[in-house]
């Protein structure tokens, strides 16, 4: 990667005004991860979907966002000790991680598919999780 796009990318990231460089990117990203857990259950209770596709999703993203924390809390990653604005928080909330909350929505409020594939689909999913997750945490340690 070139000298200059590491540069905006590192002001893009941290420097963004207004205001010092008073929050841990850790905080912002932890935030989201450990509130996942809390958001799909907010979903499913508000659109009472109890279905299978919604609580699989709900379990297999809620149990990443609860990985994540605890891997932070033994393996903690150094570049997220960094800090950031507040402007920076803001934008990575809602660019980066924000996003990552619209397929539970759109899952939980039946705008997208809510029909079990079977079982077989199923435990494809769960067996990818696990894969992913595994070389995802092992990977930051």
């Amino acid at each position: 990667m070139s000298d200059w796009l590491l540069k905006v990318l590192h002001w893009g990231m941290y420097e963004v005004p207004p205001g010092p460089k008073c929050i841990e990117v850790s905080l912002v990203v932890n935030i989201q991860k450990v509130g996942m857990p809390l958001y799909l259950a907010f979903l499913i209770l508000y659109f009472q979907n109890f279905s299978q596709p919604m609580l699989t999703y709900a379990v297999l993203h809620g149990s990443y966002g609860i990985l994540w924390y605890l891997k932070h809390m033994v393996f903690p990653d150094p570049s997220l000790k960094a800090k950031c604005t507040f402007m920076c928080a803001l934008i990575c909330w809602v660019l980066i991680l924000g996003p990552y909350m619209v397929p539970a929505y759109l899952l939980a409020s039946g705008v997208a598919s809510n029909h079990s594939q079977g079982p077989l689909r199923l435990y494809g999913a769960v067996f990818m999780y696990i894969i992913a997750v595994s070389v995802a945490l092992l990977s930051d340690a």
